[in-house]
Parts: C-alpha cells; sequence; structure tokens
C-alpha cells in the first residue's frame, strides 16, 4: 500500500489574475495546518521566489484545526479576486469536504487548482520506546496488546487518518484515532508518548528525532 501526499495551491474563483495591474497588493497564502509541517515548510520555501516574481509581498497565515477545513473555509469564503491562496494537500482540497458534513466548502465550486507543487510517501513513525523496529514488528506488537494503540492525525477526513485507518485494516489491528491541529503537534504527541504511532510525511523536526533515536521510522506506505 502506497499513499502520495500532493501539495497544491488552490484558488478561489473566479480569479482575477488575467486583469491588468494583477497583483497590486500583498498576497495571502492560507497554510490550514500549524507551523512546523511539511506543508507550512513548502508554502515558506515558496515565499521569497514568489514576492520576487510577482513584485508584492507574500504573506503566509497558519489557520489550524478541524483536518484543514478552517483555513479551506477562510479561503473559500475570502473575496474572489486572487489575493487569498490555499496552500493545501489532498486532504482539505478532496477527502475532508467529503468526510465532514459541516466542513463549510465545496473544493470544486469553490477554488480552482494553480499548481502542483510536490509528492510525498507517507512514514510510519512510532514512540522510541516501542519494542519494534520493523512494520512487521508494530504489527505483532500491536496485536499482542490488550487494548488498541492510539495513533495521531491532522484531523478527521486528513491524510494520516484515511492512511492509518487503512493500515489498521490491512494490518488486522486495532488502532485509537487521536486527531490533533497539524503535523507538528502530532509529532510531539508521538515524541512524548502520548500516542504511539503516527503516519505521515517527512519533516525536518521529525527526522531529527529519528536520528537521535527518540522516534522511529519503521517503513514508508
Amino acid at each position: 500500500m502506497r499513499t502520495a501526499v500532493i501539495s497544491t495551491i488552490l484558488a478561489v474563483l473566479p480569479l482575477a489574475a488575467a486583469a491588468q495591474g494583477f497583483p497590486s497588493k500583498p498576497i495571502r497564502i492560507i497554510v490550514p495546518y500549524p507551523a512546523g509541517g511539511t506543508t507550512d515548510i513548502m508554502a515558506r520555501a515558496l515565499q521569497e521566489p514568489m514576492q520576487k516574481s510577482l513584485g508584492q509581498p507574500v504573506i503566509v497565515d497558519n489557520k489550524a484545526g478541524a483536518g484543514g477545513a478552517i483555513g479551506a473555509r477562510e479561503v473559500a469564503r475570502s473575496a474572489p479576486d486572487g489575493y487569498t491562496m490555499l496552500f493545501s494537500n489532498n486532504g482539505p482540497s478532496s477527502t475532508v469536504p467529503i468526510l465532514q458534513k459541516d466542513a463549510g466548502y465545496d473544493s470544486l465550486k469553490d477554488f480552482t487548482a494553480v499548481s502542483l507543487v510536490s509528492t510525498a510517501p507517507m512514514f510510519v513513525v512510532v514512540n522510541g520506546a516501542i519494542p519494534a523496529t520493523s512494520v512487521k514488528q508494530f504489527i505483532d506488537y500491536a496485536k499482542s496488546q490488550p487494548n488498541p494503540l492510539e495513533y495521531a492525525t491532522a484531523g478527521i477526513g486528513s491524510l494520516g487518518h484515511l492512511s492509518s485507518e487503512l493500515f489498521a485494516r490491512a494490518a488486522g489491528i486495532r488502532m485509537t484515532h487521536i486527531p490533533y491541529k497539524g503535523q507538528a503537534p502530532t509529532t510531539n504527541a508521538v515524541l512524548t508518548g502520548e500516542v504511539k504511532v503516527l503516519i505521515t510525511t517527512s519533516s525536518g523536526a521529525m527526522n531529527s528525532h529519528i536520528s537521535a533515536g527518540k522516534l522511529k521510522l519503521l517503513g514508508k506506505l
């Protein structure tokens, strides 16, 4: 099983990009997750090049919560002038509005895709105290536990949520969903042992904890 994250920039319809003189004021890019996660890092990596290319300030604004729905909802409700954009993975832009009845937006009607930025695999990461060094060993460990193991995600309908549920079903194990507001909080949760496992894309902070032995990278989906 392999799950890829697609990070895209989405803009509210209709765009005014073709209008003469655009852009004439700062552009705001909303990241629907907290600072420090993969999506946030990629958005900030594009911030300076976009400013140079467009000749206007580009502001990255983190609006986390509800699996990305809070940030996406704010973009959907903003003025349709191209000055408010959503930097999203395919959780908020596709699965969240399907799984959350109160998401508050329709991706097909409210947004226009601007660009595919990157793709990335999902990794299985566990707390360093878990006695497993491979996915198979983790599955065996999970099956031996009297209670379901907790796993962290960025919210209901997020890629981590769907990937974790698919993984648990395929592996024949029980796990309990614990939602957070983004990748940085989920990484901290598995680091402290508040949850036992995290299925997510890679980040600099997560990699440093893996190198230090505080987290274990078991495999790639």
